[in-house]
């Protein structure tokens, strides 16, 4: 994919919007109090409304991105299909299957 921020940037965004961010908010609202800084609250609500801004703005760039003849080193990532939902609520029915038959069996014992 050839995407609107490059690849180095947008890898660097992301790990600023999704990790840094949030977790020095997080900090600041535990220790600062304790440090005595004010306006603890104004500062993490600007923390967390920067990591948003970038999440956006990386989000956008993933939504705008163009197919290109490269290929990355990016995994590729499916969805879930009907096919596999359906295999999912086969093995659900023969667990409780299995289960009604054990509790059945120890009611006779």
């Amino acid at each position: 994919m050839q995407y609107f921020i490059p690849s180095k940037a947008y890898n660097v965004l992301k790990w600023i919007g999704l990790i840094l961010m949030p977790a020095l908010a997080v900090f600041v609202g535990a220790v600062g109090p304790a440090w005595g800084l004010a306006n603890v609250d104004a500062i993490v609500l600007t923390l967390n409304s920067i990591g948003a801004l970038i999440g956006a703005l990386i989000g956008v760039s993933a939504a705008t991105g163009k197919p290109s003849d490269v290929q990355s080193d990016t995994p590729i990532i499916t969805l879930t299909t009907a096919s596999s939902t359906e295999q999912h609520a086969e093995a659900s029915a023969e667990s409780s299957t299995e289960q009604a038959d054990a509790t059945s069996t120890e009611a006779n014992a």
